[in-house]
């Protein structure tokens, strides 16, 4: 125990280095340190390891790897680098190489030789041919094994939850800890040689997403989608000390979202995936996209364009009974809580049903005879044995036509769900300052730099870029600051190397 300046005792806490954030990016961070040789100390403001990633679909994207060869996919890093780059100037080339080129060995090969285990690779929006490597259970299975690592390697007990950082401890100008607070108020201080941040992105404090995308805002109404931890205390925290925020204005925005009635804000929005069959309408009853193309890349954009920028999702009830609600309160665990779906399809304000199409459109305020007409040509469709939505392109194979009442209609907002920008780091992670100079003993990594560097996919992210970089950004960072404290330096995860070679 330390006295602090207001006279309270501080409970100190030391080693090597000192992590901040544990999900995806910091869990990766500590076994990179302890990898190198590196003793650390981490803390986090929820009660339980794990983050955001815990309740993501767990899906990254990796090119050219060993269970694409398998499965006959013919992918590479530069094929996956310019999927990235090409149709965009904001992305960070330098951070989009590195991470493909060293991503199948060092992110996906790393995981499975840690006991991670893979079930698919899915394809989806701007890839070229499939490479969202997606592990078995989702998230919380990834999130689960890497937890079961540190409890392997002895390093469980080396996590401080339900403990938040308040302010950086920094000693001839450099920064060697971290000032925080357990939940009965007392005071920490955590310190070590080099200080790793990876306390998630912004997208679950509504006031922060606005301010940051005020186009976005203007738009319409729009939902906090980010994980219950992703407030953008970190941001602050390192904003004050001259780190360089970039790209704020970017978000990953998901289409599949409704609003949490239960949120007395009525500021946080509800994930719904399993519903591959539904259909989405417009204000007039009308369809408007390919249903698949459902990501940020274009589903987001033909949700935006309409007016108002709204859908509604429909199924009927069949289809209903495969919602999965992405949020602690509706999964334990893998399961889902089927019951706590069905109070939501029923309670829920924002989404209606009825045991009749016309009855749906009614309860939606949706014009019934334009309603009817689009479930009906789109029953009619499918009953055709057509191959592809002739009008937007989406393939038909096993579908599901609406027959079976209740019907319901979700309405659909558009929800900020992930940071495309952040703060700024080298390829190294050291956190720069607005001059391009890294702030001594100073590294970040994860959703708090827009997955890697800052920005590493710009305003473009294909999907499973945002936790396969903030898994990789996290290892890079974790083993760099250890060659910070006195180890070795990791030639594995330099990308000096890599981006010489592409040059060539």
């Amino acid at each position: 125990m330390n006295g602090s300046p207001n006279g309270a005792e501080t409970t100190e806490h030391r080693a090597d280095i000192v992590i901040v954030g544990a999900g995806a990016a910091g869990a990766m961070a500590a076994l990179a340190a302890h990898e190198q040789g590196a003793t650390f100390v981490g803390l986090d403001q929820l009660p339980e390891f794990g983050g955001t990633a815990i309740v993501s679909g767990g899906g990254m994207s990796v090119a050219g790897s060993s269970m694409q060869a398998e499965k006959g996919i013919e992918d590479s890093p530069d094929r996956a680098f310019h999927d990235m780059v090409d149709e965009q100037s904001e992305a960070d080339e330098e951070w989009a190489r590195f991470y493909y080129e060293r991503g199948a060995e060092q992110l996906f090969g790393w995981l499975r030789a840690q006991g991670v285990e893979f079930n698919t690779i899915t394809l989806n929006e701007g890839d070229s041919v499939p490479r969202r490597h997606v592990p078995k259970g989702v998230g919380l299975g990834l999130m689960t094994r890497l937890w079961a690592r540190h409890g392997e390697l002895g390093l469980d007990d080396r996590w401080h939850q339900a403990m938040t950082a308040r302010e950086l401890i920094r000693e001839r100008d450099r920064v060697v800890g971290v000032l925080a607070d357990d939940t009965e108020g007392r005071q920490h201080e955590f310190r070590g040689q080099a200080v790793v941040f990876a306390t998630g992105g912004f997208t679950g404090n509504h006031a922060m997403v606005v301010r940051h995308s005020p186009k976005l805002a203007a738009a319409g109404r729009v939902l906090a989608g980010g994980g219950v931890g992703a407030q953008g205390k970190g941001h602050n925290i390192l904003l004050r000390h001259g780190a360089h925020l970039v790209n704020a204005e970017n978000f990953v925005i998901y289409v599949y979202a409704t609003p949490d009635y239960e949120d007395p804000a009525g500021e946080r929005g509800l994930v719904c995936r399993g519903i591959e069959n539904a259909i989405w309408v417009n204000s007039v009853g009308e369809r408007f996209h390919n249903e698949f193309l459902n990501g940020g890349i274009y589903g987001a954009g033909a949700l935006l364009k309409q007016d108002p920028p709204m859908c509604w999702a429909i199924l009927d009830h069949e289809m209903s009974g495969r919602i999965d609600v992405a949020d602690p309160r509706y999964r334990h665990g893998p399961e889902v809580l089927r019951e706590r779906v069905w109070q939501l399809l029923s309670e829920s304000p924002f989404i209606a049903g009825g045991r009749t199409l016309r009855e749906l459109a009614e309860n939606a305020s949706i014009p019934p005879s334009a309603f009817e007409r689009t479930v009906n040509d789109w029953n009619e469709l499918l009953a055709s044995g057509a191959d592809r939505d002739p009008r937007t392109g989406r393939k038909l194979a096993n579908l599901q036509p609406f027959v079976e009442p209740p019907f319901y209609a979700m309405q659909f907002l558009p929800l900020a769900r992930k940071n495309q920008g952040g703060i700024r780091t080298d390829l190294r992670c050291r956190v720069l300052s607005a001059e391009g100079r890294p702030i001594p003993g100073l590294y970040a990594a994860g959703e708090l730099c827009g997955f890697a560097g800052g920005h590493i996919s710009g305003s473009r992210a294909l999907e499973g870029i945002m936790l396969g970089g903030s898994l990789f950004s996290g290892r890079v960072a974790g083993a760099w600051a250890a060659h910070e404290v006195g180890r070795p330096p990791p030639g594995h995860l330099d990308a000096e190397e890599v981006l010489a070679r592409a040059s060539t």
